[in-house]
C-alpha cells in the first residue's frame, strides 16, 4: 500500500488581524511504497498565490 506524507512549515507563528504581511510556505510532499508506474525525472513546482488589488472579491474567493 502507499503513503503521502506532507509536511508544512511557515515563516510566522502568528498574524496580527487586519495586517497584510508576506507569509513564506514550503510544503513537502514525500510518496512511500510500491511505484505504480515507471520511475519519472524529479520535478520542482513553485505556488504563488496573487493577492493584489485585481484579485479582491470573487477572483481572492475562487484562489482560496
Amino acid at each position: 500500500m502507499s503513503e503521502l506524507d506532507l509536511s508544512c512549515v511557515v515563516d510566522r507563528i502568528a498574524i496580527e488581524p487586519g495586517s497584510t504581511p508576506t507569509l513564506r510556505v514550503v510544503l513537502t510532499l514525500v510518496a512511500r511504497g510500491a511505484a505504480v508506474e515507471g520511475e519519472r525525472a524529479p520535478i520542482a513546482c513553485a505556488l504563488a498565490l496573487d493577492v493584489s488589488g485585481s484579485m479582491a472579491g470573487e477572483a481572492l474567493e475562487q484562489l482560496v
